[in-house]
């Protein structure tokens, strides 16, 4: 089976329920880069550390734990320089 490694933007789309990537994602062996994971928890701290989304807290910690348990899911490779 071959293994898919998603961007950032695909693994958005797929956190937040979009069908053809969920249903695709589901049919294949999927992974992310320890890139892709940076930039997923960098965007949630930004959105969580805004002071005018303040009211939406317990909002934004509930679709960072759904990020966390995905990304439990699926593999994330490391970081490694090719030469």
């Amino acid at each position: 089976m071959c293994r898919y490694i998603l961007d950032t933007d695909c693994i958005s789309l797929i956190l937040y329920n979009h069908p053809q990537l969920t249903t695709n994602a589901t049919k294949h062996q999927v992974a992310v880069t320890i890139v892709t994971l940076q930039e997923l928890f960098n965007g949630w701290v930004g959105r969580i550390n805004d002071p005018s989304l303040v009211h939406n807290l317990p909002g934004l910690y509930s679709q960072l734990w759904t990020t966390v348990k995905y990304l439990q899911t699926i593999e994330v490779l490391d970081f490694t320089l090719l030469c």
